[in-house]
């Protein structure tokens, strides 16, 4: 469903169950907002609502680094890009410590 032009067209809050399961499944908001039609932002405004918290927003977690830094070489940024659901900026950041340098 798209908002229509000029409209207020605010997504219903879903469940706090609901919720709860579907950001166990997709494990960060952008997708889970996508899931209920909804923007990154709202789902934050409901996490707030129920009193959800330390949910990543981001796309990558600390477990997925040292096997980022492990492919390198071996695939390109834009293969492990597309495999991770991020953009080649974001790998290549990564292999070369810009981010996440604090994990191992």
């Amino acid at each position: 469903m798209t908002k229509p032009h000029g409209s207020s067209y605010a997504p219903k809050r879903p469940s706090e169950a609901s919720l709860r399961q579907s950001l166990a499944k997709f494990k960060n908001y952008k997708k889970v907002g996508a899931f209920y039609n909804a923007s990154g932002s709202a789902v934050t405004r409901w996490c707030w609502f129920y009193g959800i918290e330390n949910v990543s927003r981001y796309k990558l977690t600390a477990e997925d680094i040292p096997l980022i830094r492990a492919l390198k070489g071996s695939l390109t940024a834009d293969e492990v890009a597309e495999k991770f659901e991020v953009a080649p900026r974001t790998i290549r950041d990564v292999w070369a410590g810009k981010t996440w340098a604090w994990v191992e």
